[in-house]
């Protein structure tokens, strides 16, 4: 199945067309009510015309709520997130093949200070999980009759499959925005992918609507409206269903729920298979650019950063203006599996030029990056025997690609929008293993250009991972995480000691159980560290490496 995307390129249909209509019953944000699947049928109903909307949204922008962030945060951090998700499988032990399979994300912010924010992740995804365990029940006896007709042997059952996959697209101080793709597989020809776009208030939690973030929801309306006309007229008035303009006007009106996202570049509004248009057209998507269309938004919500990240998708190109004459280019990354395991060729190419490399390793996600001047880098995501993570940059610049470096053990972290600040982990093996985070720019040649030298160290999933003294050790107590010169001081045995940051290679700076903070300085290779020439061993009741 197939996407579209719609660009205006004549501004001035915009001027000429009706204003959209907001009826008396639109909902409050997060409260949107799903549209119904469109049918191929044709409806008697005709569109009426409706009254312009005259109401905004109370705004919540920079609100300063107990659990958000604090009022002078850390400086330009990005938030970083990690997805705690649930799954289940029913499994067939005779046939050995899968019966049905449920997975959800619970995306979750890492960062300190943004406990509202999490508070309502949790719920959202809480929500989708359970909604996911109750359609399963409900098609549960459906999925054993479908595996029943494939009892074993060569061709495996197509199972029954429902996943919500949460992708983030933006993470800051004042918005934390994602897609929630809403995947299921319940016999039939084809399955079904719909596309909720959800966006939160990072400070208060409060889920946004699109009116919240519009400074003229009218002309945002009418440019959606021409957008999908133009793609309409491009394909001889074949792509949009006869009566979609009835119901387009109920997404914009809120009877229906508009999906839509904000990144670093705008909004993108969806509008997935049946809603406007047939199934083989797959979801349709609209930008709303923020440097071409800064008047539809509030300036709050613009970002003051020039430097964009795009994800690349596996069957989706790119488009970035490599060469500065104004068109965008389309950008792809391939590749192709060799004979012998984790081997094969990746292929970056921009229109009909391209760069080949041989690879140790799989393929597991690629990002176009370009800087404020102008400069366009590849980032490519491999994955290498023991999922051993590097990434791959390559230079953009001209439409030329070429191979640039390698970074080794390092994976883009999400979201990820901005190139002039952006998050990427690296395993780290200092009293331990664990991964440790830091914000990037693009530096010299397009290579990632660490902020400082330390690396962040956050829990997983609400967990602690914390080392307890086995010995009285030595360390520097810290005024905060720039202390250096902190005064020396012994910390008993049976203290407990949460990791907080690390330079990887001589100190880790620890949290005690009353909050004062001290440093830990440690001499040697990994796996056999000393502290005061005592082996790390002698010192933790419970230090863990990975093999």
């Amino acid at each position: 199945m197939k996407k579209r995307r719609a660009v205006l390129t004549a501004l001035a249909a915009v001027l000429l067309l009706s204003a959209c209509g907001k009826g008396d019953n639109s909902p409050e944000s997060g409260a949107e009510t799903a549209a119904p699947a469109a049918t191929e049928q044709a409806k008697e109903e005709t569109l009426e015309s409706a009254s312009p909307l005259e109401s905004e949204s109370e705004e919540t922008s920079g609100q300063e709520e107990d659990g958000g962030p604090p009022e002078e945060t850390d400086s330009g951090e990005t938030i970083r997130i990690f997805d705690d998700g649930y799954s289940d499988t029913d499994w067939d032990e005779i046939a050995q093949q899968t019966i049905f399979y449920i997975a959800c994300s619970r995306l979750q912010v890492l960062n300190d200070g943004y406990d509202n924010l999490n508070r309502a992740l949790g719920e959202y995804w809480d929500g989708a999980w359970e909604e996911l365990k109750g359609s399963h029940d409900a098609n549960y006896d459906d999925a054993v009759e479908n595996a029943s007709q494939y009892p074993g042997g060569e061709e495996p059952a197509p199972y029954y499959e429902m996943t919500r996959t949460g992708h983030a697209v933006r993470g800051d101080s004042k918005i934390f925005s994602f897609l929630d793709m809403d995947y299921s597989y319940l016999g039939g020809a084809h399955p079904f992918t719909a596309t909720h776009g959800v966006t939160f208030d990072a400070a208060s939690g409060k889920r946004l609507s699109i009116q919240d973030v519009a400074a003229d929801y009218d002309g945002f309306c009418r440019y959606v409206k021409a957008c999908l006309e133009e793609m309409n007229r491009e394909a001889g008035d074949t792509l949009l269903f006869e009566w979609y303009e009835e119901d387009l006007q109920k997404y914009f009106s809120g009877e229906y729920s508009l999906e839509w996202v904000m990144d670093q570049e705008g909004i993108t509004v969806y509008f997935d298979p049946y809603a406007l248009a047939p199934y083989a057209e797959g979801t349709l998507e609209v930008p709303v650019s923020f440097a071409e269309h800064p008047e539809f938004f509030k300036q709050d919500y613009i970002p003051a950063g020039k430097g964009i990240i795009k994800r690349g998708d596996w069957d989706q190109p790119v488009k970035a203006d490599v060469n500065g004459d104004g068109r965008p280019e389309e950008i792809f990354v391939s590749y192709e599996q060799a004979g012998v395991e984790f081997s094969g060729t990746m292929r970056v190419s921009v229109g009909e030029n391209s760069a080949a490399v041989e690879e140790y390793g799989s393929l597991s996600g690629w990002w176009v990056l370009q800087d404020e001047d102008g400069g366009v880098w590849c980032y490519v995501q491999m994955q290498g025997d023991n999922d051993w993570p590097t990434v791959e940059v390559f230079d953009l610049r001209g439409g030329q690609p070429s191979y640039t470096d390698a970074l080794q053990a390092v994976i883009m972290q999400e979201p990820a929008s901005d190139s002039g600040r952006f998050c990427m982990a690296s395993r780290m093996d200092f009293l331990g293993s664990y991964y440790g985070y830091r914000d990037y720019h693009i530096g010299e040649n397009g290579l990632p250009e660490a902020f400082s030298e330390s690396y962040r160290i956050y829990r997983y999933g609400g967990t602690e991972n914390y080392l307890t003294t086995a010995v009285p050790l030595s360390a520097a107590a810290c005024e905060d995480e720039n202390d250096m010169d902190g005064e020396k001081i012994t910390i008993p045995a049976g203290t407990k000691l949460y990791p907080r940051s690390t330079d990887g290679k001589s100190w880790m700076l620890a949290e005690r159980e009353d909050g004062s903070l001290c440093r830990i300085f440690a001499e040697g290779e990994p796996y056999a560290l000393t502290i005061d020439g005592v082996s790390e061993y002698d010192c933790f009741e419970n230090l863990f490496y990975a093999g």
